[in-house]
């Protein structure tokens, strides 16, 4: 009966499978996971504070804030106080007139004009605190994406 085949390696194939062993250590010590998960960690916390401040702008300038294509609350109250004239040189004036003359009023009227403005800034700040978070977003899940391909890299060297 012959002699059951054992297991055992020779001298040059436990040298080879040792080198390939060092190189897939060296190759796994290189892979700077813990730098990453520190980076998510970061961008982790600059997500919530772009969210606060998204949330403390909008909170602030509640009152500033306009629709598409219309003003914000406080220009239409401060525009509902104005009253165009009824006549102009002894004309009763018509609804196109009394109109013109509420448009005028958003550029020669100073208190009008800077309730516009400031319209115009919180609408500028509400959309740079939008693409802040959008911006962190996307720094967010590229930092995952990298983290789990150094998962899989990670998988297929200790496993093969």
């Amino acid at each position: 009966m012959p002699e059951p085949k054992t297991n055992q390696l020779t001298a040059q194939e436990w040298a080879s499978l040792s080198e390939r062993t060092q190189t897939k250590i060296k190759i796994i010590s290189n892979q700077r996971t813990s730098a990453l998960i520190e980076q998510l960690s970061k961008l982790e916390s600059e997500y919530q504070k772009a969210l606060m401040d998204q949330t403390e702008h909008k909170s602030a300038g509640a009152s500033f804030l306009a629709s598409i294509g219309s003003d914000c609350q406080a220009v239409k109250e401060f525009m509902a106080g104005l009253n165009p004239p009824a006549e102009i040189e002894g004309k009763k004036t018509t609804v196109a007139e009394r109109e013109g003359w509420l448009l005028k009023q958003r550029n020669e009227n100073k208190e009008l004009f800077a309730l516009i403005e400031r319209q115009k800034t919180t609408a500028f700040i509400l959309e740079s605190d939008k693409n802040q978070v959008v911006l962190v977003e996307n720094k967010m899940s590229n930092t995952r994406a990298v983290i789990a391909l150094r998962t899989a890299q990670l998988s297929f060297l200790s496993g093969g």
